[in-house]
């Protein structure tokens, strides 16, 4: 596990910065295709509101309070 910070930059630059370390190490590596081409593939980008409802099919927006998310 890999844990930095960066003073002055948002989680977007922390996001490319690790694209960018993926993509180098992918390609300096003795590593398989497939995995090479995972690690220099652009990330996904989507919001946890949008994840939850793609994923777990739970309407954030429509829950309100954290009693609702129980339920």
């Amino acid at each position: 596990m890999l844990e930095w910070y960066t003073v002055n930059a948002g989680y977007m630059d922390s996001l490319e910065r690790t694209e960018a370390l993926l993509g180098v190490l992918a390609s300096n590596c003795d590593i398989s295709p497939r995995v090479e081409s995972i690690a220099s593939a652009k990330f996904q980008k989507i919001s946890v509101e949008d994840a939850f409802g793609e994923y777990v099919g739970i309407d954030l927006a429509a829950c309100g309070e954290t009693a609702a998310l129980r339920e």
